[in-house]
Formats: C-alpha cells, sequence, structure tokens
C-alpha cells in the first residue's frame, strides 16, 4: 500500500475512533434526558399547568413531545467529530437546563479520543 492508501486507511481509523467517540456522548445525552440531569432546574409549576393543559403530564422536562431528545445526532467527516441538536429550539432549551455528561460518559468518550490521536487506550 502506498502512502496515500496509508493515509486513507489512518483517517478511516480515525474517524471510526470519532464516530465511537460521538456514540458515546450520544448514549450519555440519552442518559441525561432519563435521568432529567444532572442539575436541571425543575419544572415551573406554570409549566406543569400548562403541560397538562395541552393533554401532557408533568414530566419528564425537556420531553413534552420526545422531539427534542430524538433530534440530537452525530456526525463525523474526516478528522471532525460534531455532536448536537438539529432542533431550532435547541438553544433556547439548553440554557436553563443543559447537556453534561456524567463522569462515567466522559470517561468513555475520553478513552476514545484517545484512542483517535495516540492509537492505544
Amino acid at each position: 500500500m502506498g502512502i496515500a492508501g496509508q493515509a486513507a486507511a489512518r483517517l478511516g481509523e480515525r474517524a471510526a475512533a470519532l464516530a465511537a467517540a460521538g456514540e458515546a456522548a450520544l448514549a450519555g445525552v440519552q442518559r441525561a434526558f432519563e435521568a432529567e440531569g444532572p442539575n436541571w432546574k425543575p419544572l415551573r409549576p406554570a409549566t406543569i399547568k400548562e403541560r397538562r393543559r395541552l393533554g401532557f403530564g408533568p414530566g419528564p422536562i425537556l420531553q413534552r413531545t420526545r422531539r427534542y431528545r430524538r433530534s440530537w445526532r452525530v456526525t463525523v467527516s474526516g478528522d471532525r467529530m460534531t455532536i448536537g441538536s438539529s432542533d431550532s429550539r435547541a438553544a433556547r432549551l439548553n440554557a436553563d437546563r443543559p447537556i453534561r455528561l456524567s463522569d462515567r460518559d466522559e470517561r468513555a468518550v475520553s478513552a476514545a479520543l484517545t484512542r483517535v490521536f495516540t492509537g492505544r487506550e
């Protein structure tokens, strides 16, 4: 295999490792929705009242229709991995209830990224 082929193979390995890191982060985001946090502000009484008026229950937080939760995606392009929501309300929704990874999920992402940049665990 020539230099170009080796570079392409290495880039493919990096993309796979970045995808693994992104999937670990995405799993952490989904666990944050399940746990309603960490550190998410509780719903205000007026919000609960409005949810009930519209035919929804009082919880879970940020999941009235589950559209926002389902909108999170991982994208890998070359040496770049992004994770985010395609929901137009994401910036506003994250202001009071930021999506943060647990320590466990941060370690999983870190391990995947270590594989990307060092080639070892």
